[in-house]
C-alpha cells in the first residue's frame, strides 16, 4: 500500500508523533522531501533545530523514536541548569567562612557533574560571542569543546571528542529536564576503580582506624593480600603500593606535615663568625693537603714522603624526647586536632664520632664503638658538661690509637658553652 506525502502547514506547536512508513521510498517519494517532512515535526517556535546533535537516544522507559531530533536547550535552561550543578557540587554554607560542605556523591559522579557544568560555561560563553543576528547553534560544538578540553579525546581520532560529547550532552539534557535524574557512574563500565565503592572505601577506612595515627599505604596492600580478601575481589595478587598511595589520596587522606615553628640559632653572631673566619676555616685549609681528595685518582693531590695522612672526625650529638614523635603522616580530611603531652618528654642523647672516611667511629669488625648514650636530668645521668666531653674524646683516641695507629687524628667538635670549661 502506497502512501503519498501532501503539502501542509507547519503548526506553531510540535504535532504529535507520526510512525515512519518506509513505502515512501518505494512510491518513489524523494528522500529529500521525506527528510524535511520528518525535520517539519520536530520543529518547534525557538527557531531550526542543530542538524549536528546525532546523540544517542537516552535508557530509560520512554525510548526516542530513531532518527527523531530534540532541539538543543535554550540559554535560559542552560543558566539554570548550571546554577543547580553548582549547588549540587558546593552545597550552601551557614556561614562563609566555612569550608564547602561534602555533596555526598563518589568520586565519577563528581566528575560526571563538574564535566556538565564545563558543558554549561562552554554553552553561555560560546553564546555570547556569537556576532547580532548570527543563529548558529553551538549545541554540539560547545560540547566537542568541553571533551577536549577534559582530555577525553585520543590521539590520532579523526573527529577528536566526538564520542564523548555525546555523552555530555545526553547527561545535560536528562538533567535539564528532571532535576532530580542526577547521572550516577555506571559501575559495569570499564575503568571501574575498587575503591570507588564507597563501601569498599568505608571497608578499608575503618581498618585504618584500628592501625593508630600512623597509617601508611603498605597497610592498604596488606590488608588486601590475604586469601579471603583476594578471592572477594577476584583478584589472584594484591595492589601494587602505587594504587594504595592513589587510593589514599581518593579516601582524603593527605602525606603531610604537622605545622611547626622555626629553630633560631647564632650562627651568624659576631663571635662566632670571627672565630669561624680567623680560628676555624684557616686551621682546616691547612690539613687539606693531609686528607683523603674523593674523586681525584688515588685520593690525594700531593703527599710528601714522610707526611702521614690526617683523617678527621666530628663529634655528632642527637637528642631525642620521648613527646618528639612523628609529624609527618596520613591526615583524613575529617580528623580534627587532639591536645598533645605538655612538654617534650624524658629526653635521651646519643653521641658518636663521624668521618667521612671511615663513617662511625668504631672497630673495623664493629665489636668496639664511641657512641655513647646520655639520659640528661638533674635526677638522672646530670647533664653533658665538658667532664663527659673530655671522658668521651678519651674513649676515642684510645681506640683510634689502637687501630688506626698509621694516620694523625683531628677531632672537631660544637663550639658549645656546655663544652667548654
Amino acid at each position: 500500500m502506497q502512501h503519498l506525502i501532501e503539502p501542509m502547514t507547519i503548526p506553531s506547536t510540535p504535532i504529535p508523533d507520526i510512525p515512519p512508513v518506509y513505502e515512501h521510498l518505494d512510491a518513489g517519494v524523494p528522500s529529500g522531501d521525506i527528510d524535511e517532512a520528518q525535520n517539519s515535526q520536530a520543529a518547534v517556535e525557538d527557531g531550526e533545530i542543530d542538524d549536528s546533535d546525532e546523540e544517542s537516544a537516552p535508557t530509560g522507559p520512554e525510548k526516542k523514536e530513531r532518527g527523531k531530533r530534540e532541539p538543543p536547550p535554550s540559554l535560559e535552561q542552560v543558566q539554570a541548569a548550571m546554577e543547580d550543578l553548582e549547588k549540587l557540587l558546593r552545597p550552601p554554607r551557614r556561614d562563609a567562612r566555612q569550608s564547602y560542605k561534602d555533596p555526598g556523591f563518589d568520586n565519577k559522579t563528581i566528575k560526571q557533574l563538574e564535566a556538565m557544568k564545563v558543558l554549561c560555561f562552554n554553552i553561555i560563553e560560546l553564546e555570547s560571542k556569537k556576532a547580532p543576528g548570527d543563529k548558529t547553534k553551538v549545541w554540539t560544538q560547545a560540547a566537542v569543546l568541553t571533551a577536549r578540553t577534559l582530555g577525553y579525546s585520543n590521539k590520532g581520532s579523526k573527529q577528536p571528542g566526538e564520542k564523548k560529547s555525546k555523552d555530555l550532552r545526553r547527561w545535560l539534557r536528562l538533567f535539564i529536564d528532571d532535576r532530580e535524574e542526577v547521572p550516577t557512574c555506571n559501575w559495569s563500565t570499564s575503568g571501574r576503580s575498587l575503591i570507588d565503592d564507597e563501601d569498599f572505601a568505608q571497608e578499608i577506612h575503618a581498618h585504618l582506624q584500628t592501625l593508630g595515627p600512623y597509617v601508611s599505604a603498605e597497610a592498604i596492600v596488606r590488608f588486601i593480600d590475604n586469601p579471603e580478601m583476594l578471592e572477594r575481589l577476584h583478584r589472584k595478587k594484591t595492589i601494587s603500593l602505587t594504587t594504595a598511595q592513589r587510593w589514599m589520596r581518593k579516601m582524603d587522606y593527605r602525606w603531610t606535615l604537622n605545622p611547626k615553628g622555626q629553630y633560631v640559632d647564632g650562627h651568624e653572631r659576631d663571635d662566632v663568625t670571627k672565630y669561624r673566619n680567623e680560628v676555624f676555616l684557616p686551621s682546616m685549609a691547612k690539613l687539606e693537603e693531609r686528607t683523603w681528595k674523593y674523586g681525584t685518582g688515588d685520593g690525594f693531590d700531593s703527599l710528601s714522603p714522610g707526611m702521614r695522612r690526617v683523617v678527621v672526625w666530628y663529634h655528632d650529638e642527637s637528642t631525642f624526647y620521648a613527646n618528639d614523635r612523628r609529624r609527618m603522616r596520613w591526615i583524613h580530611k575529617s580528623e580534627t586536632a587532639k591536645p598533645y603531652a605538655k612538654g617534650e618528654g624524658h629526653s635521651l642523647m646519643a653521641a658518636n664520632f663521624v668521618s667521612a672516611d671511615y663513617g662511625w667511629l668504631g672497630s673495623p669488625d664493629g665489636t668496639e664503638t664511641t657512641q655513647i648514650l646520655f639520659r640528661a636530668g638533674k635526677a638522672r645521668d646530670g647533664y653533658f658538661d665538658n667532664e663527659n666531653i673530655r671522658q668521651h674524646l678519651a674513649l676515642a683516641m684510645d681506640l683510634v690509637e689502637k687501630y688506626y695507629p698509621d694516620e694523625d687524628h683531628v677531632f672537631v667538635f660544637d663550639n658549645a658553652t656546655t663544652h667548654l670549661k
